[in-house]
């Protein structure tokens, strides 16, 4: 979408049961997308973090009932 010099560049992306959605403008389209892409991975690498850290962390409770309950055994 053109608005007098500058470009905007808008996506939006349903994966893994949640939405990403990145819009950026520039003086560019060019720039714009390259912008926007940049910032569309940045918000699914902290997704993917996010679901490894709250992994993680429900693992290691996992782990400590199991310890706790063999040694009641």
């Amino acid at each position: 979408m053109r608005h007098g010099e500058r470009y905007r560049a808008e996506f939006t992306l349903k994966a893994s049961h949640a939405v990403y959605r990145a819009e950026l403008w520039a003086g560019t389209l060019h720039e714009a997308i390259d912008l926007a892409i940049n910032q569309l991975v940045e918000e699914l690498r902290e997704g993917k973090q996010k679901r490894v850290d709250v992994f993680r962390r429900t693992a290691a409770r996992v782990k400590d009932y199991l310890r706790g309950f063999r040694s009641r055994i």
